[in-house]
C-alpha cells in the first residue's frame, strides 16, 4: 500500500473515478483539519477527536442525502423532528444508509461503514485493536468502508502488510476501503485505498 500525505505530498490523489465518496471524505477532513483536529499545534484528544470526526462525517452524509447512524453531538440531536440521524452505533461506529420509504426497516443500501480506533494494543498485539476493527469492515458487502486510526510511520508500514494480506485472503465480497491514518508527529494525516481491482493509491 502506498500512503499519501494529505497536505504536502506532491502525489496526486489516485482514487478511482467511481469513488467520489472517498474523495469527498478526504477533502472534508483536509478542509477542517486545523480548526477541528488540531489544538495548539497538537492533534486533539481521543474522545473529542471521535466526536469531531463523526460530526464531520454525519454532516457530509446528510448533505449527500443519506440517513446516518452515529454517536452524535448535541448539534445534530437538537434538530426538531429530524429522523435522518440516529444517535447510536449500528453494526459499525458510523454508517450512511438509505431506506425504502414505503415500509419500516426496509434497508436499501449501506453506502459507508466507518470504524475508528485510536488505541492500538489488543491482546498483546501492538496493533491488535486496529486489526480487530478492520476485520469488521471486511464483511460490509456494498458501498465504501473507512478505517480511521492513529499510528507512527512504522505502524503504517506494518499495518499495510497486514491490510493487504487479509484483504487478499478474504473470500467474501470485497468492498472498497479508504484508510485515514492520523500522525501525531507530523500533525497531519495520510490516506491509502484498497479496492477489489487492486491498489489504487
Amino acid at each position: 500500500m502506498e500512503w499519501v500525505e494529505a497536505f504536502e505530498s506532491k502525489v496526486e490523489v489516485k482514487l478511482p473515478e467511481s469513488s467520489k465518496k472517498a474523495k469527498d471524505i478526504i477533502e472534508k477532513i483536509k478542509d477542517n483539519w486545523k480548526g477541528t483536529f488540531l489544538d495548539g499545534g497538537k492533534i486533539i484528544k481521543e474522545g473529542l477527536r471521535t466526536k469531531k470526526l463523526f460530526d464531520l462525517l454525519t454532516e457530509l452524509g446528510d448533505k449527500q442525502g443519506y440517513k446516518v447512524y452515529s454517536r452524535l453531538s448535541d448539534e445534530f440531536r437538537s434538530i426538531p423532528g429530524n429522523d435522518k440521524f440516529v444517535n447510536r452505533e449500528w453494526m459499525y461506529d458510523l454508517c450512511w444508509y438509505r431506506e425504502d420509504e414505503t415500509f419500516q426497516y426496509g434497508l436499501k443500501s449501506l453506502d459507508l461503514a466507518v470504524e475508528s480506533e485510536w488505541r492500538n494494543n489488543r491482546g498483546g498485539d501492538k496493533y491488535g485493536a486496529i486489526k480487530y476493527d478492520f476485520q469488521k469492515l471486511l464483511v460490509a458487502n456494498m458501498g465504501l468502508c473507512l478505517m480511521v486510526f492513529k499510528v507512527t510511520e512504522e505502524g503504517r508500514k506494518s499495518l499495510s502488510t497486514y491490510f493487504e494480506q487479509v484483504y487478499e485472503i478474504y473470500e467474501g465480497h470485497k468492498s472498497n476501503i479508504l484508510f485515514v491514518a492520523f500522525s501525531q508527529r507530523g500533525k497531519t494525516f495520510y490516506y491509502s485505498y484498497l479496492s477489489p481491482k487492486g491498489k489504487d493509491v
